[in-house]
C-alpha cells in the first residue's frame, strides 16, 4: 500500500509516498500487531511476518505443484482420448480396423440363383 504522512515531521519528516501497511487495515486482521504510541497514533509491530511470508510461499507453491501434477494428469488423458478419435495412434488404428471388421461381416454373401430349365 503507498500512503503519504499528513505530518511528515511527526514521523520522522518522512515526505513524499511511502510504502508500507496502514495499521488501520491490519488492525482487521491481526489486532496484536498494532499499538498506539504516545502520540495516540497507531503503530505496527511486525515481528512474525517473515515466517507468515515464508510459510505462504510453502503454502502457494505446495498447491501450483498440485494443480501442475493435475493438469498432466488431464492433458495425458485427453492425448489418449484423441488419439482414439482422430485415428492417429494404435488406438485410432484400432477402431478403424473394428469398423472395417462390422461393415464386412453385415455384407450377406449372395444368394444362389436356380435356373429352371
Amino acid at each position: 500500500m503507498t500512503f503519504e504522512w499528513k505530518e511528515p515531521d511527526e514521523h520522522g519528516g518522512r515526505t513524499g509516498t511511502q510504502r508500507g501497511f496502514i495499521a488501520q487495515d491490519v488492525e482487521k486482521i491481526l489486532p496484536e500487531w498494532v499499538g498506539v504510541d504516545a502520540k495516540g497514533f497507531k503503530t505496527l509491530n511486525t515481528t512474525g511476518l517473515e515466517a507468515m511470508l515464508v510459510e505462504s510461499i510453502r503454502t502457494v507453491k505446495a498447491e501450483n505443484d498440485s494443480l501442475r501434477d493435475r493438469v498432466k494428469v488431464l492433458e495425458a488423458r485427453q492425448l489418449v482420448a484423441s488419439a482414439g478419435l482422430n485415428g492417429s495412434g494404435l488406438l485410432g488404428l484400432g477402431f478403424i480396423v473394428l469398423g472395417s471388421a462390422m461393415i464386412v461381416s453385415r455384407r450377406r454373401a449372395p444368394t444362389p440363383r436356380t435356373h429352371e430349365c
